[in-house]
């Protein structure tokens, strides 16, 4: 399945104390950014979400991956589906 979101790692990083989510975290000279948080580094509640936000990606890929093998149980590949339809343009074909 072909996903329509940002492609890449993600990663956090923390820019004078706002909190951005950007693929190649790690390098400067490469990020892109995604998306910024509304509030400060020093906020545990915004250093919850973002790492959540961070791990969306492959988060996603596991859950298609459920789906796709055939392995899975069929009441767990039913709720991988629904939550790939949450995440997703596309949903799951």
């Amino acid at each position: 399945m072909k996903t329509k979101h940002t492609e890449g790692k993600w990663g956090i990083v923390d820019r004078s104390g706002k909190i951005i989510i950007a693929t190649n975290a790690d390098d400067p000279a490469k990020q892109n950014n995604i998306t910024s948080l509304y509030g400060y580094a020093e906020d545990e509640e915004v250093k919850a979400n973002a790492k959540l936000m961070a791990a969306a990606p492959e988060m996603l890929k596991t859950l298609i991956d459920m789906v796709e093998m055939e392995s899975t149980p069929d009441h767990i590949k039913k709720y991988a589906k629904e939550a790939i339809k949450e995440a997703t343009p596309q949903g799951f074909c």
